[in-house]
């Protein structure tokens, strides 16, 4: 036998006294809308309607409009092509019975008690109304004074391993007094409601006012769904919503206000494993606790998120990330007003560290502090995180601040702008260094707007680990008030600096500045200033080319300079013979030699003890550039090579050995390499 089902919704839940109550509903069977079949709908006398013959007895009046006085629309009625019928009743009619047959109905469908006041339909579409709990004829299942324990009502008729609808038709605002507490496979919907907002002029749209002190929405079970809702918490609220368990989502929902301590959303539980959870289309207003909170919790999914903290409060945290969460992905979340940090990852909770954070899209706007901050807690953990296309604009610090965690990646076109502070500033406490942090591709401008010493687009202090920095524009243009000292300060050693391929522009000071980095552990090429010019590369190690290597000027000017010191003479240059005059670097030294006054031996020799020593053993060269004195003509062989310390031997132009003369002076330039 075929059996067809009614599905019914209430469009409008209330009316002004004296108004018709609509009702829209659908036929529906096992194959899809019935068109054309015949709706009857009778009012109900002591007794209930009788539905024994077709149409129903006694039939009520049907009105065409909510303000129609006259009511006498057809009834019975037709469903359309697609299955639809609507109908407006007065409200001396409610409750009254719906009836669908017809030739193409085999067994007609009755639902009773419908109506019974406004928001009464004790089942909507096949859903709970929980709702219905409010009006004067209570479905059997009620329990409780408020819209929370109705739902908990609703809920707990739900048959267990199935999904289960608890519908809250649209209304005034509703208390929320006992929590709700999800069951596996609960839907709770209502009425998108709730307005983005940085104070409480949004609270009255807000349908349900949760006046506990406890978590207002907790779903702990699996598959649930809370959809459309819009919850305001007192100040003394814990929570809006919780979420643990598995595969649960929270849609369309709207959180608002709470106090300083207050977790608007938290996603995660310490008590049962967590994964899988989806928080879609989310808006949190006016907060001054924690807008979104996840730890203990694996393959959490945020997005399209838009949460504005309370004006200028600077209090809270954006979006707060600590231990024993996995797997957090981020599309789209824009955070204003947010807080004191946009951003937090922390590890303050016993466990793993939260790791694999893959976010894009973002915005942390006006935070009192960081906007975003990897907490030294983190220490030197490898974290995992990625943050691509991220708008930050700090009012009362860095833009971002790594204080800690390893494998963090900032870039793909980010935007790091007006921060109060550093664009990005990262420094680390004893024991802490991080590692691997990649900046890539991004704009860093106008920021240090407190024109605070040193403050720069990028400032490196503490000593961290390897930080690779490339392909970013760092300026104070276009925007007003920058002060970025330069585009990169490294004020403290890096274990392997690499800055490449960047572009610096009115910076106040200049495009970089690394001296403090050991240059073995330093990599600068091809980064452009078009303020001042082409910047400075710096490579460690040996550089193999193969072709040709052409340029303008060749100046050796790197590295340590030669020192008196770096030159020894031996036996032969007679009695006092000294070296004077030295100027160069390392490789390339121009010094002079002043012979003795007696005790002189042909072939007298100099040692070069490179101030930086090469990698391999260099082809050296000493060219006498001038002598002053009695003697004749000297030129010097490199006559022991070596990679440190090359020896050379006076010999004169014949190549028989030189013997000096006393108070000669020879002017030499000593070159190894190319």
């Amino acid at each position: 036998m075929r059996k067809w089902w009614l599905s019914t919704f209430l469009l409008i839940a209330a009316f002004a006294v004296g108004q018709n109550l609509r009702y829209d509903g659908v036929a529906a069977g096992p194959k899809g809308p019935v068109p054309f079949a015949l709706v009857a709908v009778c009012y109900q006398p002591t007794g209930g309607a009788n539905t024994a013959v077709q149409p129903c007895t006694p039939v009520a009046n049907l009105c065409s409009s909510v303000s129609d006085t006259t009511c006498t629309s057809p009834n019975p009625l037709t469903t359309d092509s697609a299955g639809n019928y609507r109908f407006y009743v007065k409200p001396s009619q409610i409750p009254f019975t719906v009836q669908i047959y017809g030739p193409q109905v085999i067994s007609q469908y009755v639902l009773t008690d419908q109506g019974s006041n406004t928001s009464s339909f004790a089942i909507i579409n096949g859903p709970y109304n929980a709702a219905a709990c409010g009006g004067s004829s209570l479905p059997s299942w009620c329990s409780g004074s408020d819209i929370g324990a109705w739902v908990n009502a609703a809920a707990a008729q739900c048959s267990s391993g199935s999904q289960c609808v608890i519908e809250i038709p649209p209304s005034s605002q509703l208390t929320l007094a006992t929590p709700i507490v999800f069951v596996a496979g609960e839907t709770v919907e209502c009425p998108s409601t709730g307005i983005i907002g940085t104070d409480k002029g949004g609270d009255a749209a807000t349908q349900l006012k949760y006046t506990g002190s406890a978590t207002a929405v907790t779903m702990n079970s699996t598959m649930g769904r809370f959809v459309g809702c819009g919850l305001v918490l007192g100040s003394s609220a814990a929570g809006g919503i919780q979420v643990g368990n598995y595969s649960n989502h929270v849609v369309d929902a709207s959180i608002r206000d709470g106090g300083s301590s207050t977790v608007l959303l938290h996603i995660g539980s310490s008590s049962v494993g967590t994964e899988d959870n989806h928080i879609e289309r989310v808006r949190l207003s006016d907060w001054t606790g924690t807008a979104i909170s996840i730890d203990h919790a694996n393959d959490t999914f945020l997005t399209n998120i838009t949460s504005y903290g309370k004006a200028s409060a600077g209090k809270g945290t954006g979006l707060l990330i600590d231990d024993n969460s996995g797997g957090v992905i981020i599309d789209n979340l824009v955070c204003g007003q947010c807080g004191h940090n946009g951003f937090k990852e922390q590890h303050t909770l016993s466990g793993n560290y939260a790791s694999f954070i893959f976010a894009r899209d973002t915005e942390f706007d006006n935070a009192g502090s960081d906007g975003m901050l990897f907490d030294s807690s983190l220490a030197s953990a490898n974290i995992d995180v990625t943050f691509l296309n991220t708008f930050v604009a700090a009012a009362g610090g860095a833009g971002v601040h790594i204080s800690g965690g390893s494998g963090i990646h900032i870039g793909g076109g980010s935007m790091i702008r007006v921060n109060q502070g550093d664009g990005i500033l990262i420094d680390v406490t004893s024991g802490s260094a991080e590692f691997a942090t990649i900046i890539t591709g991004n704009n860093i401008q106008g920021n240090n707007q407190s024109n605070t010493s040193n403050d720069s687009g990028i400032r490196i202090t503490g000593h961290p680990g390897t930080v690779v920095i490339t392909g970013n524009t760092t300026t104070n243009y276009p925007e007003v008030g920058g002060n970025q000292a330069y585009g990169l300060y490294a004020q403290s050693d890096v274990e392997g600096l690499t800055f490449t391929g960047n572009v610096c522009s009115q910076n106040v000071t200049g495009c970089m500045n690394v001296s403090a980095v050991t240059s073995s552990k330093l990599n600068v090429v091809g980064n452009v200033d078009t303020t001042t010019g082409p910047a400075s590369s710096i490579m460690p190690g040996t550089l193999t080319v193969h072709g040709a290597v052409t340029g303008i000027n060749h100046v050796s000017s790197q590295g340590s300079a030669c020192a008196s010191g770096s030159f020894s003479l031996g036996t032969g240059w007679g009695t006092s013979a000294s070296v004077g005059s030295v100027s160069g670097f390392s490789q390339t030294c121009a010094f002079t030699i002043t012979s003795g006054s007696g005790s002189f031996s042909s072939a007298p020799t100099f040692t070069f003890t490179f101030p930086n020593a090469f990698p391999a053993t260099p082809v050296c060269t000493a060219d006498v550039q001038a002598v002053t004195g009695s003697g004749g003509a000297i030129i010097f062989n490199n006559t022991t090579a070596s990679a440190t310390a090359p020896v050379f031997t006076a010999t004169t132009s014949t190549g028989s050995a030189f013997t000096p003369a006393a108070s000669e002076t020879y002017k030499l330039v000593v070159r190894c390499g190319p």
